[in-house]
């Protein structure tokens, strides 16, 4: 049974990112609702106004809402939620991707998660 208390969660394992990069996440296999979307890193990032990154989800190759960067810093373990602009519904087959932006030379990636909450809406 699948609601609002027991909803689809996808987990895409990211390696260290140390330079820009699209990586794949999803493919719809039905017409769902995007719910929330988050990066979670295994170790801290520093604060950095010259060496940091920038993600933004893409769907179908279209980028979606505004970047979210990590020049203020994140705590370990602690996720960055990206942003979905408005409603973000998928169509049956619709490919997602998370897109990264280094500025600067990042070198303080360690691996982490891409947390994609989702709810089906349809076939």
């Amino acid at each position: 049974m699948i609601n609002h208390n027991n909803r689809p969660q996808i987990c895409l394992p990211i390696a260290a990112i140390s330079a820009s990069v699209v990586l794949p996440a999803l493919l719809a296999d039905k017409k769902m609702r995007v719910l929330s979307a988050k990066y979670v890193q295994e170790g801290a990032i520093s604060a950095s106004g010259v060496n940091y990154l920038a993600m933004r989800l893409k769907v179908n190759n279209v980028l979606v809402g505004a970047a979210v960067d990590t020049q203020a810093g994140v705590t370990a373990r602690t996720p960055v939620e990206l942003d979905l602009g408005a409603e973000l519904i998928l169509a049956k087959d619709s490919y997602v991707a998370l897109d990264v932006v280094e500025t600067g030379t990042f070198a303080e990636g360690t691996q982490g998660l891409l947390v994609l909450d989702v709810e089906i809406i349809g076939n």
